[in-house]
């Protein structure tokens, strides 16, 4: 493998194998082919014409299809003001669960996770303030793709949770063929926000919602300041 080769694998090297790749692949290294033989005739040495030609293409990023230029400071700041909202959210839903002692840690847990966004929020303000841009090339067709990998893996876990909070609490009463009882209003209060907290995990899958979202938002134009 020569150095045009080298370079053109380590170009490609984060990128999945897939056709269109494989074509841009040849393309790129056809071209770089082509420059080091233009340089070879205007007098270089063979080493320098393909250091020059190397140098000629240091990033295919904006050659991939679907890849988008993006403010990453801007991305994440914006995301992290979404999720640090759905945190908050999901906190005040479980303010009640203070009144049941297996569930009341819940609670503790989104309002540390609130405050770790909030101060993850504040330090990329003072990034995007600071005019401290950042350019990161982002696939928005991958990021579909994991959005709905996650929502349904979310899915699975919600129907596979409510199977086994109800397996818990009336297995046994399916099993014998017995009455449901429920003891009292405090038993029905266990057992209605054991069947609702798997739902509090929707934070996940409405970020990455938010993260493709975002990658349209925070995409550079033409005329903005790199």
């Amino acid at each position: 493998m020569n150095e045009i080769e080298k370079h053109v694998e380590k170009l490609f090297k984060s990128y999945r194998k897939n056709k269109q790749n494989q074509e841009l692949k040849e393309e790129v290294y056809a071209n770089l082919l082509a420059r080091k033989e233009d340089l070879l005739l205007e007098g270089y040495q063979e080493e320098e014409a393909v250091r020059i030609a190397i140098i000629h293409i240091d990033s295919v990023d904006h050659l991939i299809e679907n890849n988008k230029k993006v403010d990453i400071n801007r991305f994440f700041a914006n995301l992290l003001q979404s999720a640090t909202l759905y945190s908050v959210i999901i906190w005040l839903f479980t303010l009640p669960l203070s009144l049941y002692p297996q569930h009341f840690l819940l609670t503790y847990f989104f309002l540390g996770l609130s405050i770790l966004l909030s101060i993850a929020y504040i330090m990329y303000l003072k990034k995007l303030r600071s005019d401290d841009t950042k350019i990161k090339y982002m696939n928005s067709k991958s990021m579909q793709k994991l959005q709905k990998i996650i929502w349904q893996l979310w899915s699975g876990f919600i129907i596979i949770s409510l199977l086994s909070v109800t397996g818990l609490y009336f297995a046994s009463n399916f099993w014998f063929s017995r009455p449901l009882l429920i003891s009292g209003p405090y038993q029905f209060g266990e057992i209605i926000i054991s069947y609702f907290t798997p739902f509090f995990t929707i934070i996940i899958p409405l970020t990455i919602n938010k993260a493709v979202n975002l990658i349209d938002e925070s995409e550079l134009g033409i005329d903005e300041k790199i």
